[in-house]
């Protein structure tokens, strides 16, 4: 990614972490910044007069992050902005259940995260049929700010943290079960050819040149893998009413494995 304001070129170090487990709920207001790793540390190169605004900077939305926003440990399970996916019954080969195979005078209305929680207790069949896999950037979120209050132009490095994990539309965190990720992974590997990472992280740091009465701040983002599809599955006796359930529209979302992260940096008004 192109520096804004210096003219260099930025490049970050990924490392892989393949699975996590949720300790949390996210917070709703900011799910575009959930799983943050770290608040940015500062060291500075120049004459002493630059002072670092922490985690306590505009964020350039006119919020400011709070505990919730910036995670140093925990959850990497990040609230999903698109549709839900939805459940249905249904008969052998996905034929609906009225007047067939698995129909029943009573029937419940389970979530898509309680039915894969009876993949976990072990059912007759639970399978993914993905239909299909979307690469592209997420979304860029600050990682660090600082400030020249001084007379002269200073240079600053800015160093950073941060993690990025899974999303998707089933309510749940897939990286927390053992069944239910096993399968999907292994669909994955099976279909696509790769891995699949339920959450990275990206070290680094950013030399820049302030300019006297201005801040930089600097914002990051990873590729973002999305692979779409249906769950199906079969109960030896009936669940809710049925022998045979399907969940549509399920999405899962998590960070591409090993893959660069993107960086910009935006020259900001300092609070001098």
């Amino acid at each position: 990614m192109h520096d804004l304001i210096s003219g260099t070129t930025q490049t970050s170090t990924t490392s892989p972490v393949l699975s996590s487990h949720p300790s949390r709920q996210p917070s709703r207001r900011r799910a575009t910044r959930l799983g943050v790793a770290a608040v940015a540390a500062f060291c500075l190169v120049g004459a002493g007069l630059l002072g670092p605004t922490g985690a306590s900077a505009d964020t350039g939305d006119g919020t400011t992050p709070t505990d919730d926003d910036l995670q140093v440990s925990g959850s990497t399970y990040q609230a999903f902005a698109g549709p839900e996916a939805t459940v249905r019954a249904g008969g052998p080969a996905g034929r609906p259940a009225s007047g067939g195979v698995g129909t029943a005078d009573h029937e419940g209305n389970p979530s898509p995260a309680e039915l894969l929680e009876q993949c976990e207790n072990g059912i007759d069949y639970c399978e993914f049929h993905p239909s299909g896999e979307n690469v592209q950037r997420g979304e860029y979120a600050l990682a660090g700010t600082a400030e020249n209050c001084a007379a002269d132009p200073q240079t600053r490095n800015i160093a950073w943290s941060r993690t990025e994990g899974e999303s998707n539309s089933l309510g749940m965190s897939i990286s927390a079960t053992a069944g239910v990720k096993g399968i999907f992974e292994a669909t994955v590997q099976t279909t696509y050819g790769h891995e699949w990472s339920w959450s990275e992280t990206s070290t680094n740091s950013v030399d820049q040149t302030v300019n006297p009465g201005k801040g930089v701040a600097i914002y990051v983002a990873s590729d973002r893998s999305t692979v779409t599809g249906q769950w199906e599955l079969h109960f030896g006796d009936r669940y809710e009413g049925h022998y045979y359930w399907y969940i549509d529209n399920a999405e899962i979302s998590a960070p591409t494995f090993q893959t660069p992260w993107h960086t910009r940096t935006e020259e900001i008004d300092a609070h001098c």
